[in-house]
């Protein structure tokens, strides 16, 4: 077998260091963390979308990291606006039965 040759060509490949290239978005582990606790099957998911903004970040793909993180934020929000939900009708069921 042939050793395998590293890829040199660097035109193709952004630079994450030059001058003009855009900040890395924020993983939002915050709430990814918030939907483990609150509602876990979506923490879960937020959780793994969180894990890759990074390393989406690194190979190049801007659009993709943006989009994990946006799908981090989301998924946490929404993971603690279910438990909201179904603690405010959990009270009212309770209230009713007043």
């Amino acid at each position: 077998m042939y050793p395998r040759q590293r890829n040199t060509d660097t035109s193709t490949t952004p630079d994450p260091n030059a001058p003009d290239a855009p900040d890395m978005p924020d993983p939002h582990a915050g709430w990814a963390g918030v939907g483990l606790v609150f509602f876990w099957p979506l923490g879960i998911v937020a959780l793994h979308h969180a894990s890759r903004v990074t390393g989406l970040w690194l190979t190049g793909d801007h659009a993709g990291a943006h989009h994990a993180s946006e799908r981090a934020r989301a998924l946490g929000s929404l993971a603690l606006g279910v438990w909201t939900w179904a603690v405010l009708v959990c009270a009212l069921v309770a209230w009713s039965m007043l």
